[in-house]
Protein backbone atom coordinates (compact mmCIF):
# COMPACT_ATOMS: atom_id res chain seq x y z
CA UNK A 1 0.00 0.00 0.00
CA UNK A 2 1.62 3.17 -1.40
CA UNK A 3 1.42 5.75 1.12
CA UNK A 4 1.74 9.76 0.47
CA UNK A 5 5.05 10.14 2.42
CA UNK A 6 5.76 6.95 -0.26
CA UNK A 7 5.12 9.05 -3.15
CA UNK A 8 7.26 12.19 -2.20
CA UNK A 9 9.68 10.36 -0.82
CA UNK A 10 10.61 8.81 -4.33
CA UNK A 11 9.89 11.84 -6.39
CA UNK A 12 9.98 15.17 -3.90
CA UNK A 13 8.71 17.07 -7.13
CA UNK A 14 5.29 16.50 -6.61
CA UNK A 15 5.44 18.05 -3.11
CA UNK A 16 3.81 21.19 -4.49
CA UNK A 17 0.68 19.36 -6.11
CA UNK A 18 -0.03 17.81 -2.90
CA UNK A 19 0.28 21.16 -0.97
CA UNK A 20 -1.92 22.71 -3.61
CA UNK A 21 -4.71 19.62 -2.84
CA UNK A 22 -3.98 20.66 0.74
CA UNK A 23 -2.99 16.65 1.29
CA UNK A 24 -0.29 16.21 4.26
CA UNK A 25 2.91 14.73 2.38
CA UNK A 26 5.25 15.38 5.37
CA UNK A 27 5.15 14.15 8.96
CA UNK A 28 1.67 13.48 8.76
CA UNK A 29 1.80 12.08 5.31
CA UNK A 30 1.93 7.95 6.48
CA UNK A 31 -1.38 7.06 5.24
CA UNK A 32 -2.60 5.50 2.38
CA UNK A 33 -3.11 8.16 -1.12
CA UNK A 34 -6.73 6.77 -1.80
CA UNK A 35 -7.45 7.55 1.99
CA UNK A 36 -6.04 11.33 1.96
CA UNK A 37 -7.27 11.60 -0.89
CA UNK A 38 -11.28 10.86 0.66
CA UNK A 39 -10.30 12.55 3.48
CA UNK A 40 -10.05 15.79 1.01
CA UNK A 41 -13.03 15.03 -0.81
CA UNK A 42 -10.97 14.15 -3.86
CA UNK A 43 -11.42 11.58 -6.52
CA UNK A 44 -8.27 9.33 -5.78
CA UNK A 45 -8.15 8.27 -9.37
CA UNK A 46 -7.84 11.91 -10.42
CA UNK A 47 -4.97 12.90 -7.95
CA UNK A 48 -3.30 10.06 -9.88
CA UNK A 49 -3.78 11.10 -13.07
CA UNK A 50 -3.03 14.84 -11.75
CA UNK A 51 0.44 13.36 -10.00
CA UNK A 52 1.48 11.46 -13.26
CA UNK A 53 0.84 14.50 -15.48
CA UNK A 54 2.88 16.14 -13.19
CA UNK A 55 5.75 13.63 -12.99
CA UNK A 56 5.78 13.74 -17.17
CA UNK A 57 5.88 17.87 -16.99
CA UNK A 58 8.65 17.56 -14.78
CA UNK A 59 11.15 15.13 -16.45
CA UNK A 60 10.80 17.07 -20.07
CA UNK A 61 11.12 20.64 -19.04
CA UNK A 62 14.66 22.48 -20.36
CA UNK A 63 14.97 20.40 -23.45
CA UNK A 64 13.65 22.40 -26.00
CA UNK A 65 15.96 24.31 -28.47
CA UNK A 66 15.64 28.15 -27.57
CA UNK A 67 18.37 28.88 -30.17
CA UNK A 68 15.78 28.59 -32.85
CA UNK A 69 13.54 30.43 -31.80
CA UNK A 70 13.21 34.26 -32.94
CA UNK A 71 13.59 37.29 -29.87
CA UNK A 72 10.44 37.41 -29.13
CA UNK A 73 10.08 34.20 -29.15
CA UNK A 74 13.13 33.84 -26.64
CA UNK A 75 12.06 37.08 -24.73
CA UNK A 76 8.49 35.34 -24.07
CA UNK A 77 10.10 31.83 -23.47
CA UNK A 78 12.77 33.76 -20.91
CA UNK A 79 9.74 35.86 -19.19
CA UNK A 80 6.79 32.82 -18.60
CA UNK A 81 9.58 29.83 -18.42
CA UNK A 82 11.51 31.64 -15.76
CA UNK A 83 10.07 34.76 -14.42
CA UNK A 84 7.34 33.34 -13.85
CA UNK A 85 8.79 30.49 -12.24
CA UNK A 86 10.84 32.82 -9.81
CA UNK A 87 7.94 34.38 -8.80
CA UNK A 88 5.58 31.76 -7.86
CA UNK A 89 8.43 28.99 -6.44
CA UNK A 90 10.83 31.68 -4.38
CA UNK A 91 8.08 32.82 -1.90
CA UNK A 92 7.08 28.80 -1.56
CA UNK A 93 10.54 27.57 -1.11
CA UNK A 94 11.38 30.70 1.54
CA UNK A 95 8.47 29.23 3.36
CA UNK A 96 9.09 25.67 3.39
CA UNK A 97 12.92 26.56 4.39
CA UNK A 98 11.66 28.52 7.06
CA UNK A 99 9.20 25.84 7.91
CA UNK A 100 12.05 22.95 7.63
CA UNK A 101 14.70 25.36 9.30
CA UNK A 102 12.12 25.91 12.75
CA UNK A 103 11.16 22.52 12.70
CA UNK A 104 14.45 20.75 12.31
CA UNK A 105 17.16 23.25 13.57
CA UNK A 106 18.50 20.92 15.45
CA UNK A 107 18.79 18.21 13.20
CA UNK A 108 20.20 20.62 10.48
CA UNK A 109 21.70 24.16 11.38
CA UNK A 110 23.13 24.60 8.40
CA UNK A 111 19.88 25.74 7.03
CA UNK A 112 19.68 28.54 9.70
CA UNK A 113 22.46 30.35 6.88
CA UNK A 114 23.33 30.02 3.00
CA UNK A 115 22.31 33.43 0.60
CA UNK A 116 23.29 32.37 -2.57
CA UNK A 117 22.83 29.03 -4.60
CA UNK A 118 26.51 28.32 -4.67
CA UNK A 119 26.21 28.24 -0.89
CA UNK A 120 22.66 26.77 -0.43
CA UNK A 121 24.32 23.77 -2.88
CA UNK A 122 27.13 23.56 -0.63
CA UNK A 123 25.56 23.75 2.43
CA UNK A 124 23.18 20.70 1.41
CA UNK A 125 25.96 18.60 0.26
CA UNK A 126 24.36 19.08 -3.44
CA UNK A 127 20.49 18.88 -2.68
CA UNK A 128 20.79 15.57 -0.87
CA UNK A 129 18.66 15.15 1.73
CA UNK A 130 19.65 13.89 4.92
CA UNK A 131 18.75 10.49 6.11
CA UNK A 132 16.67 11.74 8.92
CA UNK A 133 14.70 13.83 6.43
CA UNK A 134 10.68 14.52 6.33
CA UNK A 135 9.19 14.85 3.05
CA UNK A 136 8.89 18.75 3.43
CA UNK A 137 12.60 18.70 3.69
CA UNK A 138 13.43 16.51 0.54
CA UNK A 139 10.80 19.22 -1.07
CA UNK A 140 12.62 21.68 0.13
CA UNK A 141 16.24 19.92 -0.98
CA UNK A 142 14.47 19.35 -4.33
CA UNK A 143 12.76 22.48 -5.08
CA UNK A 144 16.15 24.56 -4.26
CA UNK A 145 17.88 22.14 -7.04
CA UNK A 146 15.13 23.05 -9.24
CA UNK A 147 15.56 26.91 -9.10
CA UNK A 148 19.35 26.55 -9.22
CA UNK A 149 18.75 24.42 -12.68
CA UNK A 150 16.15 26.87 -13.29
CA UNK A 151 18.62 29.88 -13.06
CA UNK A 152 21.11 28.82 -14.49
CA UNK A 153 19.07 27.99 -17.83
CA UNK A 154 17.53 31.53 -17.49
CA UNK A 155 20.98 33.20 -17.21
CA UNK A 156 22.11 31.04 -20.07
CA UNK A 157 19.42 31.69 -22.63
CA UNK A 158 19.84 35.66 -21.66
CA UNK A 159 23.77 35.88 -21.72
CA UNK A 160 24.46 33.24 -24.14
CA UNK A 161 22.11 33.29 -27.17
CA UNK A 162 19.43 36.87 -26.08
CA UNK A 163 22.37 38.94 -25.20
CA UNK A 164 24.70 38.55 -28.31
CA UNK A 165 21.39 39.31 -30.57
CA UNK A 166 21.12 42.30 -29.33
CA UNK A 167 24.18 43.71 -29.42
CA UNK A 168 24.17 44.59 -32.80
CA UNK A 169 21.08 46.66 -31.71
CA UNK A 170 22.12 47.95 -29.17
CA UNK A 171 25.51 49.17 -30.85
CA UNK A 172 24.10 50.08 -33.66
Amino acid sequence: MTTVSDIVRECPGLAPLFEQLNIDCCCGGNRPLDEACTERGLDPATVAAMLNASLGQQTTGGNERVDTLSTQELVEHIVIGHHVYLRRELPRIVELTQKVASGHADDEPRLLEGATLARIRELTDDYTSPEWACNTTRAVYHSLGELERDVHQHVHKENNILSPRMSPALNG
